[in-house]
């Protein structure tokens, strides 16, 4: 099960292509700036904007409405996760910060302002896209770290093992007790039939393995909500013990 989690929580993740768009888009613009030069530091952003609105894939996940949170809780992100958007920023001016005091040529800080800012922002696109996933495991790992078996029974287990592969990739891409995934953007994630995806994952609601949330999907089915209940979480952990 290990190898197919990291399937498909690595097609979350932006590419490093894709990441190095607007990182490589911020270090030039830092580096022009920090330069004076006034006609390609606009240049440079003005392409840098019309590239990230043209050239934006279909399963980049961050662009995608396919995931909804419930609720936010103690524990879903690291400290640090919270200082994520003023790392850029931070590590750009303690770059050039580092070198003002020194004999440099202009052109040197001025790279290396645009090197800090590229490396950072392409490191911070990077993570973007698996987000959900990291909170989605940790609130795995809290359901199973609870005591006790309630729930594993055969019927359960029977039909987590027939639907192994939603199950699986429900956990995969975070959709863990509160946060959800649309149907379509799950559909796009496995490459399966749409229609049979639906059809498992009432069977699974009927087991009690998987939530489905119809509030604001009206009549069409694909955007149908769905969960890994902490129930699910626990039968698909006893599975990967077999």
């Amino acid at each position: 099960m290990g190898n197919e989690l990291e399937r498909y929580r690595a097609q979350l993740n932006l590419t490093w292509p894709q990441a190095l768009v607007p990182g490589v888009g911020l270090g030039l613009l830092t580096t022009f700036a920090h330069l004076g030069l006034l006609v390609p530091t606009i240049a440079v952003a003005a392409l840098t904007l019309v590239v990230l609105l043209v050239w934006r894939p279909e399963e980049l996940s961050v662009f995608n409405s396919g995931y909804e949170a419930v609720d936010s809780r103690p524990g879903d992100y690291p400290t640090w996760y919270y200082w994520a958007p003023v790392i850029p920023p931070a590590v750009t001016f303690l770059a050039g910060f580092a070198l003002e005091p020194l004999p440099v040529a202009p052109v040197l800080a001025g790279t290396t302002y645009g090197a800090a800012a590229m490396l950072s922002m392409t490191w911070m696109c990077r993570r973007i896209g698996g987000q959900m996933a990291r909170v989605g495991a940790r609130r795995a790992r809290k359901i199973l770290a609870e005591p006790g078996l309630d729930g594993l029974t055969r019927e359960r287990l029977d039909a987590a093992e027939h639907h192994r592969t939603l199950l699986t990739a429900l956990l995969g891409v975070g959709a863990v007790d509160g946060l959800r995934v649309r149907l379509w953007k799950l559909n796009e994630i496995i490459g399966t039939d749409q229609s049979d995806l639906l059809t498992g994952a009432r069977e699974l609601r009927r087991h009690g393995l998987v939530g489905i949330s119809t509030i604001d999907a009206g009549d069409d089915v694909s955007r149908q909500l769905l969960e890994l209940t902490p129930t699910g979480v626990r039968v698909l952990g006893q599975l990967g013990r077999r």
